[in-house]
């Protein structure tokens, strides 16, 4: 969507300019004090002033736009930081950051996810299955604003005479012209067939003027393609999907249904739904036989408790006692009758288990331990992946009025079909279901010490893990946290880790369910979660009193000396000197300070290293070695526990702040606290950075008939190596006779000779003499297999990759993603 400014003004300052009458219905005020309003720029009205798109809905990628106006003009810096406002979309934060200032007016920005999967949805797949799903955004009430939501972070906002601006202002309600839906359309629950109609029913509510041609859908009987049935007509209505058959379903036949092409099917908001395709529940009835003047049903009731008293767990049973008039035998050779059961929004089926003979017939239903109902539609009939969901029902199982389904079976009493019509068994709280698995909700958060992690509904205390059944792992192995204690409240499972979180650092928390497996209060487990991003909200320690004649910060230089070309390698050390205008005295008995720094666009912590008693002191950050940056998120995402290297092409710099003291103290020779506040840094081109290794690119290496061609992902120091480092398998043996590298290439001399077309593996592993880069760092293990060809040119390798760095501590030999 263009933003555009709109004639009405959701909040405004009294005196300041009218607006049109319909700045009325959304004005709220907002008292001024008369001193500030003349020393500092003052908020005097908040507007979304972007248009959103049909509906008053923004999808994904659109643009909401929030002016934020002042009683005066009004600039922004961002050297340090940028300043943004805090939006309420669907109950969740999302940041707007300023975009530019127009006279008295700032203009903050947030882009819409572009995503389409639902919140729970992608959150199962991205912290459960490792995989990538974006999940979209939804608001149908509105955009809102908390008061007092704007932050400087690091950035300033002033007027033209650098006096820094009032930044109070009262919340924004939540704004019904301005929503959001990025989510697309999914199936919820299986759909139902019943005789001439399919019914396929989705999440949300669809746009009934859309127009799905019946060629789009497919109603099929998988024993026999000569009993497909054809769609004549399709109609949307709420969040159903009805289809009209050519001909009726059988009661017996097992079908499928299918959607594709869905751009017809679309929400209020716009967003067409996915495809999808599977199994659906045949609700058409039986036929009913000439003669039911056997044995009548005169009562239906529970004849089960749950183990905890009101709600049964996953793989509990529900016993459904059906009476009738009169003895009852129940034949089961040609099939099993059942009753259909209401499991909230579904119908199960729940076999006959016992009775035959007697007036009482037992059906039995098993809950079914699952992930919730969406989630494992979506992965079923969107995915085509084999997730059953969990029974859920908070109400109370029921049994519709209506036949028992005989499904072959037989049911006669004195020889004489029996009568299977059945009143309503209504809902009873006392025999609700849930065999749902919690899932993990949102990111989980680390403050300091603590980890906490949000799952979908309150978990069991005693079944509390083992600290040894989570890691929080760190970008680099040395950095990795101990859990040092696990405790349950609620829905909430917190970690108390060492050594505690620094501001800023990027860690990954993983469950592996052991002998004490978390799970809820119905004893539903919970699925492991794998390598999912902890969001960091560990601030910066708050400021100590200082005295202004302290001792305080003059100069900041990098003391340290990089290797060739002035760059450092992984491994290598980089210092920085801060020097102060007197002697300072460190005292680290409770911690060691911490000078932040920015290396490669991520910002680390340099620790302090010496200079106690002195005027200067040293802190010093050792370079991480590893994939590259992108890599190294590529592989952690297929499973591996990749760490990634430092690389910093323009120079380590440092920002602008303070020292963080980390629980130690820096004082004068007064014992004054030191002023810790210091200048920046800027990018110190001498002090470069490259920790990244080098790997094995499989699609750009060659076997010839007797040279091979092993290319890495950047030059190499040239050397003469040690060939055990390479194992090259053929048809037959081979043995390398020479290693020599130059460029990004390490040529082998193998013998014998390849024919032509035989195929090859070659894999690397570095020895005591291993290949390296231009400035130290030693290539990862690798492989790759290629056919050989004669002449000019080998076969381009395929299937390769690099093996995990040496310091990485999983268990398992598999390889990496480092190949083609």
């Amino acid at each position: 969507m263009v933003p555009r400014r709109h004639d009405a003004e959701l909040w405004r300052k009294p005196g300041a300019r009218r607006r049109p009458p319909l700045a009325l219905l959304t004005a709220f005020l907002l008292p001024v004090s008369p001193a500030i309003g003349q020393s500092a720029p003052q908020i005097t009205g908040i507007d979304i002033t972007s248009d959103p798109g049909s509906g008053g809905f923004y999808t994904g990628d659109d643009v909401i736009e929030v002016t934020v106006t002042f009683d005066q003009n009004v600039l922004f810096g961002t050297t340090h930081g940028v300043p943004s406002i805090d939006l309420e979309v669907g109950g969740a934060l999302r940041r707007a950051d300023v975009k530019r200032a127009d006279g008295r007016s700032l203009v903050f920005e947030y882009r819409v996810h572009v995503g389409g999967y639902a919140p729970e949805v992608a959150a199962l797949i991205n912290h459960h299955r490792l995989e990538t799903a974006h999940d979209g955004e939804e608001d149908l009430d509105g955009v809102s604003i908390g008061a007092g939501a704007i932050s400087l972070n690091g950035g300033t906002i002033t007027s033209s005479s650098s006096l820094s601006a009032q930044l109070t202002h009262p919340a924004l309600a939540a704004q019904p012209d301005h929503k959001v839906d990025s989510i697309r359309p999914v199936f919820l629950g299986r759909p139902m067939v019943d005789g001439y109609t399919v019914t396929v029913f989705y999440r949300e509510t669809l746009d009934s003027t859309g127009s799905p041609p019946a060629g789009n859908f497919t109603v099929r009987v998988p024993t026999s393609e000569d009993r497909d049935r054809n769609v004549t007509s399709v109609t949307l209505a709420g969040n159903e999907v009805r289809l009209t058959l050519d001909q009726p379903v059988e009661h017996d036949d097992a079908l499928s249904v299918g959607v594709s092409h869905t751009n017809e099917i679309r929400d209020l908001a716009g967003n067409s739904g996915f495809d999808g395709s599977g199994r659906a529940v045949n609700a058409t009835p039986e036929p009913e036989p000439a003669s039911t003047e056997g044995p009548s049903v005169t009562a239906l009731a529970f004849d089960s408790t749950p183990i905890d008293g009101s709600t049964y767990g996953g793989g509990e049973s529900v016993d459904i006692a059906v009476t009738f008039d009169g003895a009852v035998t129940v034949d089961t050779s040609d099939g099993t009758p059942s009753l259909a059961v209401m499991v909230g929004d579904r119908l199960r089926r729940a076999p006959y288990a016992n009775g035959s003979g007697t007036t009482a017939l037992t059906f039995r239903h098993e809950v079914s331990e699952g992930f919730p109902l969406l989630v494992a539609t979506f992965l079923a009939y969107h995915w085509g992946l084999p997730f059953a969901p969990g029974d859920e029902d908070g109400d109370g199982l029921s049994v519709p009025a209506g036949r028992i389904r005989l499904n072959g079976g037989t049911m006669t009493g004195n020889g004489v079909a029996a009568d299977l019509d059945h009143p309503e068994l209504p809902a009873s709280d006392r025999h609700k279901a849930d065999g749902a698995r919690p899932l993990l909700i949102g990111r989980p958060e680390a403050d300091g010490s603590r980890v906490t992690l949000d799952f979908s509904e309150p978990l069991d205390r005693s079944s509390t893990p083992a600290s040894g059944d989570f890691r929080a792992q760190a970008r680099r192995a040395d950095r990795d946290r101990r859990i040092l204690s696990v405790s349950v409240d609620g829905s909430t499972l917190e970690l108390g880790i060492v050594p505690s979180v620094t501001p800023n650092e990027r860690l990954w928390v993983t469950y592996t369910p052991g002998a004490n497996a978390l799970q809820d209060r119905r004893g539903n487990g919970v699925p492991g979660v794998v390598l999912t991003p902890i969001v960091n909200n560990t601030e910066n320690m708050s400021e100590l009193t200082v005295d202004p004649n302290a001792a305080r910060v003059v100069a900041l230089g990098i003391g340290s000396t990089p290797g060739e070309d002035g760059i450092y390698a992984g491994g290598d050390r980089v210092d920085v000197d801060v020097t102060f205008d007197r002697d300072v005295t460190v005292g680290t008995t409770n911690g060691a300070p911490l000078l932040e720094l920015e290396v490669g666009g991520f910002l680390e912590w340099a620790s302090y290293r010496t200079g106690s008693a002195t005027s200067t002191l040293t802190f010093s950050y050792d370079v991480a070695e590893g994939w590259p940056p992108g890599m190294g998120d590529q592989i952690r995402s297929e499973g591996e526990i990749a760490r990634i290297g430092d690389l910093d092409t323009d120079g380590v710099r440092v920002p602008a702040g303070r020292i963080q003291l980390n629980g130690a103290t820096i004082v004068d020779g007064s014992s004054r606290n030191a002023d810790l506040k210091h200048s920046g840094l800027g990018p110190q081109t001498g002090h470069r950075v490259d920790g990244v290794r080098p790997y094995v690119l499989a699609e750009n290496s060659t076997v010839r008939t007797s040279t091979i061609a092993v290319v890495f992902s950047e030059a190499l120091k040239t050397a003469s190596l040690d060939p055990t480092g390479f194992i090259v398998e053929g048809d037959h043996d081979r043995t390398i006779t020479a290693v020599s590298v130059a460029g990004r290439a390490a040529t082998l001399a193998v013998t014998p000779p390849f024919s032509p077309g035989e195929p090859a593996t070659v894999r690397y592993t570095p020895g005591t003499d291993p290949i390296r880069d231009l400035v130290g760092n030693p290539a990862f293990d690798g492989y790759f297999t290629a056919a050989a060809r004669s002449g000019g040119g080998g076969g381009g390798g395929g299937g390769g990759g690099g093996a995990r760095p040496a310091d990485d501590d999983d268990d398992d030999d598999s390889g990496g993603g480092g190949g083609g």
